[in-house]
């Protein structure tokens, strides 16, 4: 059987999922809208279960995708992963303005 990537664990993830959405900045008049890219996703995440567990518990990120596409959220964690994982690399999130 041949090596296969390391599992990614709770803890790497929940220190990855901060970072990325650390990467967006805070809106501004002359940006009003920050962006990242769904890459990490398809390189780290798919088909993870542990991904579905932490997208269900960060509502931060789960609304930065649904504000990108329309419709996208989902009520299933996993079936919101596949979404996710299947959106091109090139895909890019935008972070909601948010209320003061």
């Amino acid at each position: 059987m041949g090596r296969g990537r390391e599992p990614v664990t709770p803890a790497s993830l929940e220190m990855l999922g901060p970072k990325l959405l650390s990467r967006l900045p805070l809106p501004s008049k002359d940006r009003p809208m920050a962006h990242i890219g769904v890459a990490a996703f398809h390189r780290c995440f798919a088909g993870w279960r542990g991904l579905a567990d932490w997208i269900a518990a960060n509502d931060d990120f789960r609304t930065a995708v649904t504000a990108s596409h329309d419709g996208l959220l989902c009520d299933d964690p996993m079936a919101f992963v596949r979404q996710v994982c299947t959106l091109p690399a090139a895909t890019r999130l935008k972070r909601p303005a948010q209320s003061a």
